[in-house]
């Protein structure tokens, strides 16, 4: 911030901090866990936690979880989190016979999350970037030793008597490092809780939620005696007006990054999950154009409108009696073409079509759209638009 030109005295610190009665040990939670995922109470059980994506670093952590294995060390580990490298791990963990020692389970909720650090010894997140993790404050205040990357603030909470933090550095060096820093905690679990209940005293200490709410209000106080004593030269209207310029513009390129993130991912599950180093199929162009047009439609309001009456007991009642019990029953693995064809044949579709074609539909489409709809009436009328909040 300073070399960006700001004044030194005038820039604070307000640690998130997270709340040790809420996050805590719990030895019920933590032989209730344990018990429901086969892990007896002598093994090491470490917690890799986190959205699954490249921030996390999945390759450094599967690359890690392989050394640790080949060592013949005993420990599971818990993988509590989704994301786009979720596949890449499990095709890993299946290809190295990793199973025994990995547990997936998807994205999961706040309190099967401390639940699943009461049962656990090691929180391990080996991130790119971080501020600080809330999920380190909240591991510490649950007496988890912590193994981390020395990123962003880290070290102003993970000290050496309470975790280990690794520099960055290649994937292939920190992989064998976290190895190493990992494999005595492994080795002895009850260091590892040692470890553990001294990062939960450094939270209770210092960094408790309420800590947070009274430094707020330090700084607030700082800012307004600031303001009265020390004032700084207004901004120009000119530099306001650039300004707000500005903003609109990254939220249209947020939003613009958001509409793309979802066609990678519609690209993604096209594609399938690729091995790691395998190389990568380009999907048929007639696919991809399908799967697009599909999900416009499916996200339409009336597509959703027809959804919900065939959702009905009556009317489930009827098309049963009127085509059998498989009546609503689909491939998931037909073609998305055929899928589209079908839909396309389809009764429901066909009164979307005919309502869209009504001068009154027009008049509404108009006033909602604007004169945009001149211009890509034809996709307005068969369920897509350009614009996907507007389908």
């Amino acid at each position: 911030m300073v070399d960006r030109g700001a004044q030194a005295d005038r820039i604070e610190i307000c640690n998130t901090n997270e709340d040790p009665a809420e996050w805590k040990p719990d030895a019920p939670a933590r032989e209730k866990v344990r018990a429901s995922l086969s892990i007896d109470a002598r093994t090491p059980v470490l917690l890799y936690a986190g959205r699954i994506c490249d921030q996390k670093q999945p390759r450094v952590f599967a690359a890690t979880m392989l050394e640790l294995h080949k060592k013949g060390l005993e420990f599971v580990t818990i993988i509590a989190g989704d994301g786009v490298d979720r596949p890449m791990l499990e095709e890993f963990s299946a290809r190295h016979g990793l199973q025994q020692h990995l547990r997936f389970l998807g994205a999961v909720p706040n309190a099967r999350m401390k639940e699943l650090m009461a049962a656990s010894d090691v929180f391990f997140l080996p991130s790119l970037w971080e501020g600080i993790s809330l999920a380190i404050f909240e591991a510490m205040a649950a007496g988890l030793a912590i193994v981390g990357g020395d990123v962003g603030g880290q070290r102003e909470l993970v000290t050496p008597d309470c975790g280990v933090l690794i520099k960055r550095s290649t994937p292939e060096r920190e992989a064998t490092e976290y190895a190493q820093a990992l494999t005595p905690l492994i080795a002895d679990p009850a260091h590892a809780r040692q470890i553990g209940a001294i990062g939960r005293a450094r939270i209770c200490d210092h960094f408790q939620l309420s800590h947070m709410g009274d430094r707020m209000e330090q700084l607030i106080s700082q800012a307004m005696e600031f303001a009265r004593t020390q004032p700084r030269p207004p901004v120009s209207k000119a530099l306001g007006y650039e300004l707000a310029i500005r903003g609109i513009e990254y939220l249209r390129l947020h939003d613009l990054a958001d509409s793309l993130w979802a066609e990678r991912e519609k690209l993604r599950k096209i594609v399938g999950a690729q091995p790691l180093g395998a190389p990568v199929s380009v999907p048929n162009a007639a696919d991809v154009a399908a799967e697009t047009e599909l999900a416009a439609i499916e996200q339409s309001r009336l597509y959703s409108f027809v959804r919900l009456a065939k959702s009905n007991p009556v009317y489930r009642g009827l098309a049963r009696l009127r085509w059998g019990p498989g009546w609503n029953n689909a491939d998931p693995n037909e073609p998305a073409p055929r899928r589209l064809a079908r839909l396309k044949s389809s009764r429901s579709y066909r009164l979307i079509q005919s309502l869209k074609s009504t001068s009154l539909y027009r008049v509404y489409a108009l006033r909602k759209y604007g004169a945009a709809i001149n211009g890509s009436e034809s996709s307005h009328l068969s369920g897509v638009s350009s614009d996907p909040r507007r389908s």
